[in-house]
């Protein structure tokens, strides 16, 4: 087994979880109002079977479904699904692209009104306006119909979260929910702006796309008690776990660096290319390396992917109580 994946076992990192779908479906028994969200893989799952469990969900919760869409960087993960040649960054996405071509297509193969559940007159439904999408594309096929008529929302609300120039496109042309973590307010406008050129290539207003943010908030009765928070909160981040860690996120194995040298020396050919340059903003701002503070420095970054949350932190106003607070970027 792999240094990571001991220190993550070992640390009780992100392995043991439930499978989402299912505790979607629980989870619409038990709210009313919430959007509830899933993460699939367009790398791993076949578009029929995606279309068709989104759909159910999105029948169960009345139409409050999300499908956070993700092609999965992991070869890890590739390998768990029995892939031994995970395909590159940019592959993914143009498969991802197949991916929701054939959901949409077979979303829409159920007209309005073909659902006719006529008891009396035996009819179930309406043959003419329940249709074959026959798709066929490099990477996926599927013949349609789906399996199940259309739901409350007609699809799941698409949400996305690629940060590299083709996450972005892909985002652009897709995406109705776009959640991203960047490293100051400059970063944001830059990132808001690039996104509203690419969306109008596709006839799509930036409004007609959400763009979340990813804040965390450490509040507290004083702006020195939120510091002194802060820095326990800090303290509490195990530099080998957050290695571990970020690289699974990015799907590069960072054990074989030392802790001392900058991310920016990292030169990393696939992976989640989005991420790691987001990363990268915090790491730069603060002269941080990936386990302890650069030579010279003033603070330890303690993990890659925590510094760039950390650089990010900046005395804020509540606007519901008027309290002194301090914003990180979620990790």
């Amino acid at each position: 087994m792999s240094r990571n994946f001991d220190t993550v076992l070992g640390h009780g990192g992100r392995l043991g979880l439930l499978d989402a779908v299912p505790l979607i479906a629980i989870a619409t028994r038990v709210t009313q109002r919430l959007v509830l969200g899933v993460t699939v893989s367009t790398s791993f799952v076949a578009p029929f079977q995606l279309a068709r469990s989104l759909t159910t969900l999105d029948t169960l919760s009345k139409g409050r479904v999300a499908w956070n869409v993700v092609t999965t960087s992991s070869k890890t993960a590739a390998a768990n699904y029995g892939i031994a040649d995970h395909l590159v960054r940019d592959t993914r996405y143009n498969r991802a692209d197949e991916v929701l071509e054939t959901c949409d297509a077979l979303w829409n193969s159920w007209e309005d009104g073909a659902l006719v559940l006529d008891k009396a007159g035996g009819q179930f439904a309406d043959p003419s306006k329940v249709h074959y999408v026959n798709y066929a594309g490099r990477w996926v096929q599927a013949r349609g119909p789906l399996a199940v008529p259309r739901s409350p929302q007609g699809r799941p609300v698409i949400m996305q979260a690629g940060s590299s120039p083709r996450g972005r496109e892909f985002a652009a042309r897709w995406a109705e929910i776009i959640f991203t973590l960047q490293h100051a307010k400059p970063d944001m406008q830059a990132f808001c702006t690039d996104m509203a050129r690419r969306m109008g290539k596709y006839g799509r207003a930036l409004t007609d796309c959400a763009i979340l943010t990813s804040v965390d908030a450490i509040i507290g009765e004083t702006r020195s008690i939120a510091r002194e928070k802060q820095d326990y909160v800090n303290g509490l981040v195990d530099a080998e776990m957050g290695i571990a860690l970020i690289s699974s996120h990015i799907g590069v194995d960072l054990s074989h660096y030392p802790q001392d040298q900058p991310l920016a020396d990292v030169d990393i050919a696939e992976g989640s290319r989005g991420s790691f340059d987001v990363i990268l903003q915090g790491t730069r701002a603060g002269g941080l390396t990936l386990g302890g503070k650069r030579p010279g420095g003033s603070r330890s970054a303690n993990s890659a992917r925590k510094s760039s949350a950390r650089r990010r932190k900046s005395p804020i106003s509540c606007r519901i109580c008027s309290c002194p607070r301090r914003a990180t970027g979620s990790s």
